[in-house]
């Protein structure tokens, strides 16, 4: 039995509901990044965590007792990596198909901004299945949050041009889709997909400097984090080594003090006498 535990509140005061992250199914065909889980973007969020910044419920969908993740792959690992066994979900009825169609369309607006591959694979994903292979351009750019010029280039790669006239709507109507791109609109077509491909490009090229920014801002991090622990390695082993020196030098002197005390008379005055000598050749160096 599965149970669900309120305990965490919105700021306007409605309760979230959790889950372990045990029960949480992360399919790696339901994500939609190129690449998969990301060290750097992890290591960011737990950091974050740790500062006690808010981060949305993830998103999960629910088959019977399965939970499937649809939203929110980076933010259950950073939980992971902090020891949590339970994180803030947003639970949504419905099956493993019903959580990949919401993640083609996720981080559009929130979270690691996608990259143009990421972009690809999102419509790549419908464009290839049975079913939604069937949506109208229109369809497929709305739920991928993409743009139509973009997928009607996608769908052109992968029919090689032979693309059926027929197409399901978003009402579930088929719409005859043959007198779309007459000559002249497809020009235009053409000239909108070549301006959304460098768009697409810009935001990449954007996307891979941050990483580069953000990979560098950790390595000095953990250089400067490194060179704070060899000083501090370096002034224990000093307070050490003096600790021992003052044992040293102690342990010494409390023998000296207890065969002073074991001695009989002659045997202080010859130390007395052997002590002055010592004095005196000092000073006539």
């Amino acid at each position: 039995m599965i149970i669900l535990s309120a305990v965490h509140t919105l700021p306007w005061g409605e309760p979230m509901e959790t889950l372990k992250l045990e029960q949480i199914i992360r399919d790696e065909s339901i994500q939609q990044r190129v690449g998969g889980i990301q060290d750097t973007r992890v290591r960011e969020y737990t950091k974050s965590m740790l500062n006690g910044d808010y981060f949305p419920p993830v998103i999960v969908f629910r088959e019977g007792e399965k939970y499937w993740l649809a939203d929110g792959f980076h933010r259950c690992s950073a939980a992971e990596e902090l020891g949590k066994t339970k994180i803030e979900v947003d639970i949504k009825e419905g099956s493993k198909r019903e959580a990949i169609l919401y993640a083609v369309g996720a981080n559009a607006d929130h979270g690691i901004r996608r990259t143009n591959v990421d972009k690809r694979k999102s419509a790549l994903t419908l464009l290839r299945d049975q079913e939604w292979q069937k949506w109208s351009d229109h369809e497929i750019a709305k739920r991928t949050r993409t743009t139509q010029p973009f997928i009607s280039k996608l769908r052109r790669e992968l029919t090689g041009g032979k693309e059926s006239a027929h197409r399901k709507a978003a009402n579930g109507r088929v719409m005859n889709t043959q007198n779309i791109g007459r000559p002249r609109k497809q020009t235009k077509d053409k000239i909108v997909a070549a301006v959304t491909d460098q768009r697409y490009l810009l935001e990449e090229a954007e996307a891979k400097a941050h990483t580069a920014v953000t990979d560098q801002r950790y390595l000095l991090e953990e250089a400067e984090a490194k060179a704070h622990t060899a000083v501090t390695d370096q002034r224990y082993l000093l307070e050490e080594a003096e600790a021992k020196a003052h044992t040293a030098v102690t342990d010494w002197r409390h023998l000296l003090e207890y065969a002073w005390t074991k001695a009989d008379d002659s045997a202080k005055r010859a130390w007395v006498h052997e002590y002055q000598k010592a004095i005196l050749a000092y000073f006539e160096k």
